[in-house]
């Protein structure tokens, strides 16, 4: 079968395709033929350092990447998605049978494997949080895909005041559409004076995968027993957060990975069968996806840190063969 294969550590230009045997699947595991992979900001990254986000582990060489795809259970026939944590980007893939999940009928591939990882991701923080209908809640990174779903997800719900936190460029129209009641700049003079205004009453909570200074600012502007869930650091920047801040208002500052989350298999297909039954409603749309063939997956590496790019990168393993 074809697959991609990272042979040594360096930028996504050292991937190359070639052939390997398809894999024989152990005892507890099912063998998928795949049918799209997608692919994260942290693929690039896992190039360079070899550490695997969604195992936290460093990958040894030589590997297939990719570790959220979709496709069809050769034993059953199934449309299926799957966790892989790697051995995505590649015809075949075998994986945990506890970890795929079957496809409702009459969503497509893309749309399900678009919202899969960022929908459970969305899902989970709001099934972990249980914000009220009237909670002042302010999502950071507001235009990636999980904040979007966050977005999304809370407008479904009935959520009344959601503040998006969002880059100079983000368009408004775009934020406010996805479920924001106001949008706030990540420029802002007084960040965290700005977030007070806009929720108009207290910030109940913040899920916030930005880090850094946005981090810091949104966790100052927090009501009286507020949390902020702090689920990824895009910025890259360090947050300097003095314990005993918290102190005053009992404020909590937390943290979520999806992995911790996932040794609940109930609960886990509960809140994705959620999440793809509002996508296949249409009550929650999915920004078309780019797709690149396994030979272009440094391109696809290199769109995902596209700005203004909407849909989520994904990868067709039998694109150079039909």
């Amino acid at each position: 079968m074809a697959v991609v294969l990272q042979a040594e550590r360096g930028s996504a230009e050292t991937l190359t395709t070639t052939r390997i045997p398809i894999p024989e699947p152990a005892c507890g595991d099912v063998l998928v033929r795949v049918r799209r992979a997608a692919v994260n900001f942290a693929d690039e990254r896992a190039c360079r350092t070899g550490l695997n986000h969604l195992t936290g582990r460093v990958e040894e060489l030589p590997f297939v990447p990719g570790g959220e795809i979709v496709g069809t259970r050769t034993d059953t026939g199934e449309t299926v998605l799957a966790l892989c944590g790697c051995g995505g980007f590649g015809q075949y893939v075998a994986v945990r049978e506890r970890d795929v999940h079957p496809v409702p009928e009459g969503l497509d591939d893309e749309s399900a494997l678009s919202v899969f990882v960022p929908g459970l991701t969305a899902g989970l923080l709001l099934d972990t949080t249980r914000p009220t209908k009237d909670d002042g809640v302010v999502v950071s990174g507001a235009t990636g895909a999980v904040g979007t779903l966050l977005l999304r997800l809370s407008a479904v719900r009935g959520q009344r005041h959601v503040v998006a936190i969002a880059s100079p460029t983000a368009p408004e129209d775009r934020l406010r559409s996805a479920g924001a009641s106001a949008v706030v700049r990540t420029d802002a003079d007084d960040l965290g004076a700005a977030l007070r205004h806009a929720a108009d009453g207290p910030i109940d909570l913040v899920l916030d995968s930005i880090g850094g200074p946005v981090l810091e600012a949104a966790a100052g502007a927090l009501g009286r027993r507020g949390t902020l869930v702090s689920y990824g650091s895009s910025s890259d920047l360090p947050a300097t957060l003095a314990p005993r801040s918290l102190i005053p208002g009992s404020r909590t500052v937390t943290g979520f990975w999806l992995l911790d989350h996932l040794d609940d298999p109930a609960r886990v297909a509960a809140v994705l069968d959620d999440v793809l039954a509002e996508v296949a409603s249409g009550r929650i749309p999915v920004d078309s996806p780019e797709t690149f063939g396994l030979d272009d997956a440094a391109g696809a590496m290199a769109a995902t840190a596209r700005r203004g790019r909407t849909g989520r990168v994904l990868i067709d393993p039998w694109e150079q063969e039909t």
